[in-house]
Order: structure tokens, then C-alpha cells, then sequence
């Protein structure tokens, strides 16, 4: 496993947009404006109180990469070079295939809020169901096994105990009938070294899954990287104080959030106060004091961020800068890094990479303790 903690670490796609997305209230890169500059007019030892950042104990995130995982991702490399065949009233209906049915569902009992043979549910048109997606309560899609196009399956089911879709309908026992329109099914090719030749730059099947778990390995080992970043992170913010906000600052944050909400309810044709009833079961007030808490705790953190980066005299080099401009650009669909600078400013691609820098110097600094088991 690569070991981030040694060394400088190279700018790779678990740079800012996931890191600070995942961590901070707001991805910064993410970001048009340019609000976060105007901490740098403020001394920041008058408005926060930095407690321990080095040395946070943390356990080790351990990821491991299976030989399932492995599979799945053969499955899904296969998945892509697929056929779909319809199926005929000779062939049997097997787990991975897509049925269009129309059904109905009886009560098989009595209770208190059904009597007994009522119809609580039916679906006339035709609905596509891939067996075995779980879309339906347990036991549903496996009765449709075995069966094919053009068949009506009759079966009992009783509901869950906890049955939070509907809980009039926990532990109720009902009557599914189930018409089967149509069936078809994703038809792989045959995953052999000449197929992997031909689609891929590997010569043999033992080469490709090689690939697969090198390739699962580096993002287990982001994922690994950005969890330890956020456990770390979330002391650091838990250990420091803030003195006094910076006024300014936050409410300019406030206003952009604001703007954005309003701009919202422009779109749909209603008022701003509409848009948070309806659409988030809030009211303005209500909406302003949390909008304001998240602003503030936005600014703490790029207050912490500033801080550590005077404290510990952290700088991005240009060949630092080159490197991850070209890794954003890449990330984030953009045709160079010019392309990428052109729309959101090379200023602040260079402080998100300085975020980025900063929080896994963190991690490297910090009391990471052996993990005593594995997370697949």
C-alpha cells in the first residue's frame, strides 16, 4: 500500500474537489467568487485560537481490494461490450434480467386498516423491473424466477415488521399477481485472452485483472487517505476556538448563498420565500440562522487553513502548481490546465492546491494508530 505520510505527496485526483468537498462546508475550487481573499486583510490571531493540529491520534483507515471486487470490475468492463436479447416463452427468467410486468397486490387477511381481498396496489401499464435490484420488498423478484414471458405468476408475501414506505402495510400478508409482458437479457461475450487482446492494451485475462486491482488499489488507498483526512480534520476544527468572526466576510458568504437560492426561485417562477416552504419545509427565518451557522463554520475552517499555512510556512511550487492543474484538468473534463485556469483563474486553482497540500501535511503530522481490522 502506498504510504502518503512519507514524503511530499504528488497531486492526484483525491486533490481538492474531493477532498474539500468531502471535509470542508465548500469545495473552494468549486467556487466563482473570489470572498476567500479578503481574509488575507485580516491578522488571524485575533480572530481564531488554533489548538493541537500536529500529532492528532487517529486510527488507520484500512481498505482492502478482494477478489470480488475484481469480478465486479470485470462485470462491468464486460457490461459495456453486452448484447440485449429478448427473451422467448421457452426461456426461463434468471437474477440479472430485466422483465416488463403489470401487477396488483390484494390484502390476504384482516386488518385494522385493510379488509380482507382489498387491492392496495396495482400497476396496469407495464414496469421494468431488473431481477434482483432489490427495488421491490424482499421475496417479490426471486418468485419471478423460473418463470418466462408471457406468464402469470400468483404468490403470497408478508411485509416487513418495519415497513417505512407504507406502515399501515408491516407485517401485513398479501397476494401478488404478476403478469409478465416481456423479458430480455444482457448477453456477455465469452471473457477470454483473445477477447482481452482485442478490447484492450493486455494481452491475457491474468494481465487485465492485474490492471483492475492495481487501478482499485489507488482509489482504495484515496479513499483510505481522504477518511484519515477527515477524522483528523474534525478535531482540529473541534480544538479551535474562534475569538470574533470577520464580519465581512461571513456575511458576504451569506449573500452569496442567498443569491443562490433566489436566482432558484427566479427559475421556477415563484417567490423566495415559495422556494424554501415548499421545496425544503423551511421558513426564511428559520433559513437564515442555518445558513448563517454554515457560513461561519465555512469561514472557521479557511481561517484554520490560512492559520496553519502561516504557522508552518506551506507554499505551493510551480512545478507543484503544473503538475496539479493538469491533474484538475484532467478530473474535471476540462481539454488542458489553460482551459481549466481560463474559466475559474489560476489564483484559485493555486489555493486549492494549497488546501489540498495543507490537509494532508496533516495527515502526516498526525498519531495514526494500526487499524485492527480491514474495511472491504
Amino acid at each position: 500500500m502506498t504510504d502518503y505520510r512519507k514524503g511530499t505527496p504528488s497531486m492526484k485526483k483525491y486533490v481538492s474537489i474531493m477532498l474539500l468537498a468531502a471535509v470542508l462546508v465548500s469545495a473552494l475550487l468549486m467556487t466563482s467568487c473570489n470572498k476567500s481573499t479578503e481574509l488575507e486583510d485580516y491578522d488571524l490571531e485575533k480572530y481564531i485560537t488554533i489548538g493541537q493540529y500536529k500529532g492528532i491520534k487517529i486510527s488507520e483507515t484500512v481498505i482492502s481490494v478482494s477478489d470480488d471486487d475484481v469480478a465486479d470490475a470485470v462485470d462491468d468492463f464486460l457490461d459495456g461490450y453486452a448484447d440485449t436479447v429478448d427473451l422467448k416463452s421457452t426461456d426461463l427468467i434468471k437474477k440479472g434480467d430485466t422483465v416488463k410486468i403489470t401487477y396488483k397486490g390484494t390484502i390476504n387477511g384482516e386488518y385494522e386498516a385493510f379488509e380482507n381481498g382489498e387491492l392496495f396496489t396495482e400497476q396496469n401499464e407495464g414496469y421494468e423491473l431488473v431481477i434482483g435490484s432489490g427495488k421491490f420488498i424482499e421475496g417479490f423478484e426471486e418468485k419471478l424466477i423460473d418463470s418466462y414471458p408471457g406468464a402469470e405468476v400468483t404468490f403470497d408475501i408478508t411485509f416487513p415488521e418495519k415497513y417505512t414506505t407504507n406502515p399501515d402495510l408491516e407485517g401485513v400478508n398479501t397476494t401478488f399477481t404478476v403478469q409478465i409482458l416481456s423479458a430480455k437479457r444482457d448477453v456477455y461475450p465469452e471473457y477470454t485472452d483473445d477477447f482481452i487482446a482485442e478490447k484492450t492494451e493486455y494481452e491475457t485475462i491474468e494481465e487485465f485483472e492485474a490492471h483492475l486491482r492495481e487501478e482499485l488499489r489507488a482509489a482504495a488507498d484515496e479513499d483510505e487517505l481522504v477518511a484519515e483526512i477527515q477524522e483528523v480534520w474534525e478535531q482540529i476544527v473541534k480544538n479551535t476556538t474562534v475569538i470574533k468572526y470577520p464580519e465581512a466576510v461571513v456575511e458576504a458568504q451569506i449573500d452569496e448563498v442567498v443569491k443562490t437560492y433566489e436566482d432558484y426561485a427566479e427559475y421556477y417562477g415563484i417567490t423566495f420565500e415559495e422556494l424554501l416552504t415548499s421545496y425544503y419545509g423551511t421558513t426564511k427565518d428559520e433559513f437564515m440562522v442555518e445558513v448563517k451557522a454554515e457560513c461561519e463554520l465555512y469561514v472557521k475552517e479557511e481561517m484554520i487553513l490560512r492559520r496553519i499555512v502561516e504557522l508552518e510556512d506551506i507554499t505551493i511550487t510551480d512545478a507543484e502548481y503544473a503538475e496539479g492543474a493538469a491533474q484538475y484538468a484532467i478530473d474535471n473534463g476540462f481539454a488542458d490546465a489553460a482551459a481549466m485556469e481560463e474559466y475559474y483563474g489560476a489564483d484559485v486553482i493555486k489555493e486549492s492546491l494549497l488546501w489540498d497540500k495543507v490537509l494532508v501535511y496533516l495527515v502526516e503530522v498526525a498519531d495514526i494508530q494500526p487499524a485492527e481490522t480491514a474495511t472491504e
